[in-house]
């Protein structure tokens, strides 16, 4: 048994936290949580929002834990486009692939298994090989999944040892994902 512990976030990042404490392995973390936004607020303000979160706090720290059961990685889909030529079908992959929050709208590189068998050439590591977990999600990413990137993104397979390495130096700080993935709120 673990020491009580509660973790503040505004209404804002709630979600964010949640998302971060099951990546973490703690799907059930005591959370309580406040209007939005907390910094700019006077001390009378502040306190009237802790007195009203006291109960949230109170069975954050004494609420009983489930215990912790492990996701299963979950299977990548192909996903097939279909277009009158191929510049419509990059478009349609692109547009797609930003609907789906996968791309910042720069162009993509449809990760087609060819591709991706020709990415994995770069590298001597199995493509099930997991190289870190993606954080807030809680992913596993395995070399064929940074493989899928890099070809998404036109790199070359003799981008991919050097590709992995920075991806799990950065596993590795302690500031890490956080840095990258959000305002680190929580």
């Amino acid at each position: 048994m673990g020491i009580p512990a509660a973790v503040h976030a505004s209404h804002s990042f709630e979600k964010l936290l949640r998302m971060e404490a099951k990546a973490s392995g703690m799907p059930d973390m005591g959370v309580w949580v406040t209007p939005h936004p907390v910094i700019g607020k006077s001390a009378d303000v502040l306190e009237k929002e802790a007195q009203a979160a006291m109960d949230d706090i109170i069975r954050a720290l004494t609420q009983p834990r489930k215990e912790v059961v492990k996701e299963s990685s979950t299977e990548a889909k192909a996903i097939t486009m279909e277009g009158s030529d191929l510049f419509d079908i990059l478009e349609k992959f692109n547009r797609y692939c930003f609907k789906e929050r996968w791309s910042d709208g720069l162009p993509l590189m449809p990760p087609t298994r060819e591709k991706v068998n020709w990415m994995l050439t770069g590298t001597d590591r199995p493509p099930e090989d997991k190289v870190v977990m993606a954080r807030p999600s809680g992913r596993i990413v395995t070399v064929e999944a940074v493989a899928i990137n890099a070809v998404m993104s036109g790199a070359l397979p003799a981008y991919m040892p050097v590709i992995i390495t920075a991806l799990e130096a950065w596993d590795e700080t302690p500031f890490g994902w956080g840095s990258v993935t959000t305002t680190s709120p929580a």
